[in-house]
């Protein structure tokens, strides 16, 4: 068996391994049967009876590893690594200190599997070396503080808050949604859940976040593509 890992939400299930129709879509953590991996590019599986292809980056074969993709950074100038079916790990590419990744499946061992954005290639690394922020010098933090701006500031929502459709914010912060699969789903609470999606949201589509302080990676926001209030996973939204 294989699991769905290293999307958004859902990953799709095609009828070719060139970009064929879509058959069905399937959750992070999705268990598929597979069938053969003679393609370069994907995962011949089997779904609920279906029978396609999955991208093999969104696949892994420890049902452990298995997470939504989550954005990180490089603590140390390091390497990417290939796993060779003989599991030894492979360098392939030098990559640099502060260097934005996405972890796609939290492998057991030393290594994650990740895209690295500068190189567009996907790869393994060494789980030592990745970091929830890039470090910043205290001389940079002070050019960075006294030249920029004040941010926007966002009012503190009453506990009443609107769900659905609603008037739009007076006053947020503009973001975009950016890095998704499919869709990035909004939501009636802070979780994950098939059952509260109330909207769906595509890459570039403008989203007004009106309230970072949720004590959640989901932010409450609203969307004027769709005209509904909900939440959102942050780490899919880019200025």
């Amino acid at each position: 068996m294989l699991y769905v890992t290293g999307v958004v939400e859902t990953v799709s299930l095609k009828d070719s391994d060139d970009g064929g129709n879509v058959l069905d879509v399937l959750p992070v953590k999705t268990a598929v049967r597979l069938i053969d991996d003679e393609s370069m590019t994907c995962y011949f599986v089997e779904y609920n009876g279906i029978q396609g292809y999955v991208k093999k980056e969104y696949l892994t074969s420890e049902e452990n590893a298995a997470c939504q993709r989550e954005e990180s950074y490089i603590s140390k100038d390091t390497s990417l690594y290939d796993k060779k079916s003989n599991g030894e790990y492979v360098e392939t590419l030098k990559i640099n200190k502060n260097d934005k990744i996405k972890i796609t499946a939290k492998n057991s061992g030393d290594y994650w599997f990740v895209y690295h954005e500068a190189s567009k290639q996907f790869g393994y690394v060494l789980t030592k070396d990745i970091a929830d922020a890039p470090e910043v010098s205290s001389r940079e933090t002070e050019t960075v503080s006294s030249a920029a701006p004040a941010p926007t500031p966002v009012p503190t929502p009453t506990d009443n808050r609107v769900i659905g459709k609603g008037e739009p914010p007076k006053v947020y912060n503009v973001y975009y949604v950016s890095g998704v699969e499919n869709f990035l789903g909004v939501r009636t609470a802070k979780v994950y859940d098939n059952s509260n999606e109330i909207g769906k949201a595509y890459e570039g589509d403008e989203i007004q976040v009106f309230d970072k302080n949720t004590g959640s990676k989901y932010w409450y926001v609203y969307s004027p593509t769709y005209n509904k209030w909900g939440y959102v996973n942050y780490n899919y939204l880019k200025k």
